[in-house]
């Protein structure tokens, strides 16, 4: 048999952080099963005799499809051959070690060389089949990859075969939540992204729209950034708490519960939230507010958040509010009373 030519990939793999992957490479005289073998006690016997297996060779063990393997085998644990002749073999689970004692299931599994496939430079998260190729998981760290494949049969290894891998940043899972920033410096908050610009005077308004726009009976996620030199940062966070302010007297009510659910890390990390603002918990907020004759008003809110900091190995939670920000809620769904 010639030695193993794996086939190339023109394109790109393109993954995304955390998502699930797969990739079974191909090619020709990739050895896949090197011996189908049937148990009874601690011996195996060949389906057909002579495979290209030898004294000392690393195996995995795969039953076929709906059979089961011999106890006590497993799919995932690796093992030796020895006792090795044309027709029979025995396993055991260290190089050298003792026979395993095998129950029988009068039925065929699959013997496969565990070093039939290897790779370099996977990205952490995925790994290799050794007994067939596949390259699956779920990488954790953007950037791209040159990983180098080989396979191995009986007559040899087949030449290093390059498969490039871009890993995309997923910093926050598709969701139909709204984002806005914290700057950590001044403790402002706006949406995420570039400033409002004024399109009259062509630059940065001077008065920004309201970083959010609802109606009573809105239930929303918010997915907070905290920015400092205008990226994201990751913050050992205890609870974030979001909510309007009365005028008289001055009191803050809360629209969520303190909880969140943080998406990516590092600089790409956001946390979730999810604000209620129900017909019930607007009302006593909406008395305290003048000038209800327009179809919408501009209520004063703020976000505070607890972080863990450690100092003379003491935990302490530092708490910080940021900057009143506005969000316009508009009335012709508002029922004062509701």
């Amino acid at each position: 048999m010639p030695i193993p030519t794996i086939h190339g990939n023109t394109s790109l793999l393109a993954l995304v952080r955390g998502v699930g992957f797969a990739f079974q490479p191909t090619g020709e005289n990739l050895p896949r099963v090197d011996a189908t073998a049937s148990a009874s006690n601690d011996s195996l016997t060949f389906a057909s005799a002579s495979p290209s297996l030898a004294n000392g060779a690393r195996v995995r063990v795969l039953p076929f499809a709906g059979q089961t393997l011999p106890a006590p085998l497993n799919e995932e644990s690796t093992y030796f051959l020895r006792d090795f002749t044309a027709t029979t073999c025995k396993l055991a689970a260290t190089s050298g070690g003792a026979a395993i004692n095998l129950t029988s299931n009068g039925g065929y599994f699959r013997l496969v060389r565990a070093d039939t496939w290897s790779a370099n430079g996977l990205p952490e998260g995925l790994e290799i089949d050794p007994a067939t190729g596949l390259l699956s998981g779920a990488a954790t760290l953007p950037g791209v990859y040159n990983v180098t494949l080989r396979a191995r049969n009986a007559s040899g290894q087949s030449a290093d075969h390059l498969i490039v891998i871009g890993v995309e940043p997923n910093r926050y899972l598709q969701d139909a939540s709204v984002e806005i920033d914290i700057n950590l410096r001044d403790g402002r908050v706006r949406l995420a992204g570039p400033p409002v610009v004024n399109g009259a005077t062509s630059s940065i308004s001077a008065e920004p729209e309201p970083v959010l726009h609802v109606k009573s009976g809105d239930r929303i996620v918010l997915s907070i950034g905290f920015m400092k030199d205008e990226t994201l940062v990751e913050l050992p966070l205890e609870q974030i708490r979001f909510g309007l302010k009365e005028y008289e007297p001055e009191r803050l009510h809360l629209l969520n519960d303190g909880t969140y659910t943080q998406i990516g890390e590092f600089e790409e990390a956001r946390y979730q939230i999810v604000a209620g603002f129900t017909a019930s918990a607007l009302t006593s907020i909406l008395s305290g507010y003048e000038g209800d004759v327009d179809t919408f008003f501009d209520a004063v809110a703020e976000i505070e958040f607890v972080t863990l900091y450690e100092q003379g190995g003491q935990i302490l939670d530092l708490r910080r509010t940021t900057r009143s920000f506005l969000v316009r809620f508009h009335r012709d769904l508002i029922v004062p009373n509701a």
